[in-house]
């Protein structure tokens, strides 16, 4: 009986996260790419987390969460963005998509070369990157120079 209510407590634990996640992620006014480590980084969770399903006993409930949790990391990891609040990163340490306000960079700045367009920034919880197309290299200027212009 007490494994139902860890179950059932770890369940809507996930589901509240991963919809955080996907709420945070439509607010979003634009889209960071997804890093090649960052996805497999993602798969070896989803990966993981289904080996310890089979081990864990085989049942169904055991899918259902390793599920769940897969659809937690990987929420995560796609929805990294500039936000009206601040910027959304996947921080390494946490799995709960972060914004890091604007009122909290210290620092930003932009790269581009000849395939991508770079923005790091320096926060509270330390210095990020996120890799955007370069098509819209423009609008994240106009972005940055709207919400936070002391940082350009």
């Amino acid at each position: 009986m007490n494994d139902v209510f860890v179950f059932l407590i770890l369940l809507l634990g996930f589901v509240a996260g991963a919809s955080k996640n996907l709420q945070r992620s439509r607010q979003r006014l634009q889209r960071a790419k997804i890093p090649f480590f960052r996805k497999m980084e993602a798969g070896a969770a989803v990966v993981l987390l289904t080996m310890v399903a089979i081990l864990g006993g085989n049942h169904g409930v055991h899918y259902m969460l390793a599920l769940m949790a897969g659809t937690f990391v990987v929420s995560g990891a796609i929805s990294a963005g500039i936000h009206p609040e601040g910027i959304l990163y996947f921080h390494g340490t946490s799995v709960l998509l972060r914004i890091e306000r604007w009122e909290e960079i210290e620092e930003a700045s932009l790269k581009e070369t000849e395939e991508k367009f770079f923005l790091y920034f320096k926060g509270k919880r330390g210095t990020c990157c996120q890799e955007y197309s370069k098509e819209v290299a423009g609008d994240i200027r106009q972005l940055i120079k709207k919400k936070a212009p002391r940082l350009l």
